[in-house]
């Protein structure tokens, strides 16, 4: 999702072209620009403050400084990226569309062609890393006996989570690029006639299937698997009512977090995918180039990022009990909470104890099988 730096009030002030003429749009009120802000302000907020808690709850707890939490660290660290590149200029472009481009000359221009790179590289990073962590799961639950992943191999999978959509992002480092308008700087794309315009459409292509699709479609599969093998999955020995509860309750919270996840990650990024399959099969409609429509596929993009973390704050009990031990300690100006214990099934142990024995119900429940 590329981001210009250009002011959203002066873009959709000017009449864009189709195949079928004008596309006419009135710019927005004053009043739909402030509750447009407010809305923005209030998804930065609650992104910076959720995914920063949870990266500090994964540095604190010991506990939790396994592969699949820095997996999650990092998709957090990405979240923040995202914040900062995507939704601020949009923010500083509605309060102050005069404004353009704040930086000029050759700091702007460096600026500018980082801003663009790094803009759709961490984005296809963060649904990058969702993929890695569905896989992580996947050859937890499904091979428990297979030796966890090493420190190491977690860091070059971080690595590769970064690298991969950076080499083909680097396009944007040259298309971006500064223009004056009426002494005003706006940081825009320009593809030709350097580039060819039918690049940006193969380049659009290949992103949407490589980091979108595929993804997807192995989110889905892994997920899938893990929820059919644990809702499947016998107890050992003679099954009894207590037995039963556990079990149930062990599954519906995996359901919850892997269901959650999966729907928030496709659900808030297909406005946006979609508007890119229309526009590489052709014109798209003036009723989807309407600054209504733009701000809906960034405002539910930018969502995602801020309800991402307060899915593991709301169904894990590990990082529900590091962030009522961060408020505790900080009313006693620190602590150290890295033996918190829980009580209940979590995703995290799911994910390693199971690679230490036989799957069982005790790789479910904290503090068992230690």
């Amino acid at each position: 999702m590329p981001n210009n730096s250009s002011s959203s009030n002066v873009a959709i002030t000017q009449p864009s072209q189709s195949a079928g003429g004008t596309c006419l749009s009135r710019p927005f009120t004053e009043t739909e620009k402030w509750l447009q802000v407010s809305s923005f302000l209030l998804i930065v907020v609650v992104s910076i403050f959720g995914n920063t808690i949870v990266i500090y709850i994964i540095k604190k707890n010991r506990r939790l400084h396994r592969s699949t939490n820095y997996f999650i660290l990092n998709l957090c660290a990405a979240n923040l990226m995202i914040m900062v590149l995507n939704t601020s200029p949009d923010i500083l472009g509605r309060i102050a569309p005069h404004l353009g481009f704040v930086v000029g000359g050759l700091a702007g221009t460096i600026l500018c062609k980082l801003q663009g790179f790094l803009a759709l590289c961490t984005v296809n990073a963060a649904i990058l890393t969702l993929a890695v962590i569905a896989a992580d799961r996947f050859i937890a639950i499904f091979f428990p006996m297979r030796r966890a992943i090493s420190s190491r191999t977690t860091i070059w999978l971080i690595a590769a989570s970064w690298v991969a959509p950076a080499l083909p992002s680097s396009l944007f480092l040259y298309v971006y690029r500064l223009f004056d308008f009426d002494g005003t700087l706006y940081c825009l794309e320009q593809w030709s006639p350097a580039i060819p315009l039918y690049i940006n459409t193969i380049y659009s292509t290949v992103d949407i299937i490589l980091f979108y699709a595929l993804p997807l479609v192995e989110i889905i599969i892994f997920y899938g698997a893990i929820i059919y093998k644990i809702w499947m999955r016998k107890i050992p020995g003679q099954a009894t009512s207590v037995n039963q509860q556990l079990e149930l309750k062990a599954k519906k919270s995996v359901l919850k977090v892997l269901i959650t996840a999966v729907l928030t990650f496709a659900l808030f990024w297909l406005p946006t995918k979609i508007l890119t399959v229309i526009a590489l099969i052709g014109d798209v409609p003036c009723i989807m180039r309407s600054p209504l429509i733009r701000f809906v596929n960034l405002f539910l993009a930018c969502m995602n990022c801020a309800i991402n973390p307060l899915i593991y704050l709301i169904f894990s009990r590990d990082y529900r009990n590091g962030f009522k031990a961060s408020f505790h300690c900080c009313r006693r100006l620190g602590c150290d909470f890295s033996h918190t214990r829980s009580q209940s099934m979590n995703m995290t142990e799911m994910t390693t104890n199971g690679r230490q024995k036989a799957l069982t119900l005790s790789s479910f429940k904290r503090g068992e099988g230690n």
